[in-house]
């Protein structure tokens, strides 16, 4: 069999240190058929060459799922502006599938939209929907990679946000208690059942990470944070029925809405970048003039292919 190589851009998400980021790496690079995987943490993305006649898109990402995290493709929307019938439209998909780059697609035929997942170093946005048009369907962009990502970012930073929010609460509530109020049973049931709420919402977040972590017989921030806020827990509770000493459930709380604000600010410096590089791809003309058999004919953008004439 010739050997064969091709390079496939992953999208990452739920990484939260860089030694995620080399974890992904690694088991990326001992997949069976792939020659090189490289995880830039910052961008949240991985580039892999691979034989293609050995292992594939689904493989990898089943992989990375199995370690916990999340590998996806770019991905574009597509409106299907022709009246077609449900046996065409599935036609259609299929017809897709088979364009070279496109290694995902999704129809919903009541909304006669179709969802796109290609891989970057292959294709565009303007590129998927130039060869999907050549196959004959009047069809129009609805969103674009770049639109795909602000609005799945923004989804997470909603969910970052409210967690955050819910566990400074808490914090602002059992720190009070903790240092001016006499040490007391009382004192130590009230906090127990605040700080319970706190790590059940809020800790979870690193507590899930952990796990998912440690199945996979490694470790990451999110071991660190689980094990000493359980830690705090723990020991909290033995002192409060058990023991005499002094109860840690303030600590706990601060350390979780501590690292939660500064997940939260993290994730939205990230999305600020995001947001910078669609607003110089929004400064770009929508639509440009073509010389086509001697006559000037102005196109939308996205039509333009490799050896059309411009008009400057």
């Amino acid at each position: 069999m010739i050997e064969t190589k091709e390079d496939i851009n992953l999208k990452l998400s739920g990484m939260t240190c860089a030694n995620c980021a080399l974890k992904i790496e690694n088991k990326l690079g001992n997949l069976e058929g792939v020659k090189s995987a490289v995880v830039n943490f910052a961008n949240e993305e991985a580039t892999v060459e691979y034989d293609p006649n050995i292992t594939n898109y689904d493989i990898m990402q089943a992989a990375v799922k199995d370690l916990g995290y999340r590998a996806s493709l770019a991905r574009v929307e597509l409106k299907v502006v022709d009246n077609l019938s449900e046996e065409n439209f599935e036609s259609l998909i299929i017809e897709v599938l088979n364009i070279q780059g496109i290694y995902d697609v999704r129809g919903n035929f009541k909304a006669s939209k179709l969802f796109i997942g290609f891989n970057e170093l292959t294709l565009d946005d303007n590129g998927v929907y130039s060869m999907v048009k050549k196959l004959g369907f009047n069809i129009e962009k609805s969103a674009g990679t770049m639109d795909l990502e602000i609005v799945k970012h923004k989804k997470e930073m909603r969910y970052r946000l409210r967690i955050m929010l819910i566990s400074l609460v808490f914090s602002l509530i059992i720190t009070p208690i903790s240092w001016f109020v006499v040490d007391s049973f009382e004192r130590n049931i009230i906090l127990l059942f605040l700080a319970l709420v706190n790590f059940m919402i809020c800790g979870s977040f690193f507590v899930i990470g952990a796990y998912k972590s440690l199945k996979n017989k490694s470790t990451n921030m999110d071991v660190l944070v689980a094990l000493g806020t359980l830690t705090a827990l723990i020991y909290s509770i033995l002192t409060t029925f058990l023991i005499s000493g002094k109860t840690f459930y303030e600590a706990m709380s601060l350390i979780i809405t501590f690292l939660l604000i500064g997940k939260y600010l993290e994730h939205k410096t990230k999305g600020q970048a995001s947001e910078a590089i669609k607003k110089l791809i929004g400064l770009q003309p929508k639509t440009a003039t073509i010389i086509k058999n001697g006559q000037e004919i102005e196109i939308p953008i996205e039509e333009i292919e490799v050896g059309d004439v411009l008009v400057v």
